[in-house]
């Protein structure tokens, strides 16, 4: 008996966590990933930075470089200036 009613807990307990976990993540996507998106693919400058934090550290291995917010903003801003594609897909 102490099995089976062990077992039910543990069934509601990771569907518990589980449905968190997506809450989680829908909240996640609400509030960065699609301000990411749609100002990415809008070419909207202010609104990229706006989704960053201040204390973003912009690691490019192939290129050898470490950016701070300042610095990485400074090279977007000339690059997406000068972008002529690049969309990303929504989620």
């Amino acid at each position: 008996m102490r099995l089976i009613l062990a077992s039910i807990i543990a069934v509601f307990a990771a569907y518990a966590a589980d449905a968190q976990t997506d809450l989680v993540q829908m909240e996640i996507n609400n509030q960065v990933w699609k301000p990411f998106i749609k100002s990415f693919n809008k070419g909207d400058d202010e609104g990229f930075k706006a989704v960053h934090s201040k204390d973003v550290i912009r690691v490019n291995q192939d290129g050898k470089q470490i950016s701070g917010y300042e610095q990485y903003f400074k090279k977007v801003t000339r690059q997406s200036k000068s972008k002529v594609g690049g969309m990303v897909k929504a989620y």
